[in-house]
């Protein structure tokens, strides 16, 4: 795209649907920023999961860890351009408009991030060059987030994942949350909130994944581990 002189790439996962004139609105959104002086790194439409119905979080950079919070919390946590359109720090890259101007000054995603998180690196890498991850709340985007499992009407749902994708997902964001900072102590708290984080999915696995039980507890370990260690690229592989 960069090559032939494209302004923006508009990125999909394959189970994701925007709703209609959703484009139009984001070039509109990114013309008023434009016109601001804000440079834009990314802009995002509010993304809807499809089986709650629910908007998705979008991400919040603290010292040593990432929030994900909503936008209907009150008083909001974001900051608002004008009415419906904020900035955050990190928005899944499905459904996201990219300006390519930013994308020539920034390094490509990581593609050893593989399936998870590689949105979360690219939106800081963005970030740290000085652009703006914004989100506008007059576009939708339906989105397939996980498989669904009802929580015996609790409000926060709960999400089954293969072995796999457990591991994927412990691993990668062990891996970038862990790096946020150079200062020791924030290291530390960042690897004492991923254990948590760890145990609380080992929990999960438990008391609600149906069957692999034992796999999925050693999956999340692993991931774990390896992203302390810094081991990335394709290298999930089920014992024997």
């Amino acid at each position: 795209a960069i090559a032939n002189n494209y302004d923006f790439l508009w990125t999909f996962d394959q189970d994701s649907q925007p709703d209609h004139k959703t484009l139009e609105i984001l070039l509109s959104e990114y013309e008023y920023l434009k016109q601001k002086n804000i440079p834009v790194g990314i802009i995002s439409p509010t993304i809807i999961d499809n089986q709650t119905q629910k908007e998705l979080s979008n991400g919040l950079l603290k010292k040593y860890k990432l929030d994900w919070l909503s936008s209907d919390i009150s008083p909001s946590p974001f900051h608002y351009y004008r009415e419906k359109l904020y900035q955050c720090d990190v928005v899944i890259t499905s459904g996201s408009l990219i300006n390519l101007n930013a994308a020539k000054q920034t390094p490509l995603p990581d593609p050893d991030l593989f399936i998870d998180g590689v949105d979360w690196d690219y939106c800081l890498k963005l970030k740290h060059n000085g652009y703006h991850i914004c989100v506008t709340q007059k576009a939708f985007m339906h989105h397939n987030f996980g498989t669904y499992l009802t929580n015996f009407g609790k409000e926060n749902p709960v999400y089954i994942y293969s072995p796999l994708r457990y591991y994927f997902i412990n691993r990668n964001h062990t891996y970038i949350e862990t790096r946020l900072s150079s200062n020791p102590l924030n290291i530390l708290l960042s690897f004492i909130h991923r254990l948590k984080t760890l145990i609380k999915k080992i929990v999960k696995i438990i008391v609600f994944e149906p069957d692999q039980k034992l796999l999925k507890i050693w999956a999340s370990c692993l991931g774990f581990t390896h992203g302390i260690i810094g081991k990335l690229g394709k290298t999930w592989l089920p014992p024997k």
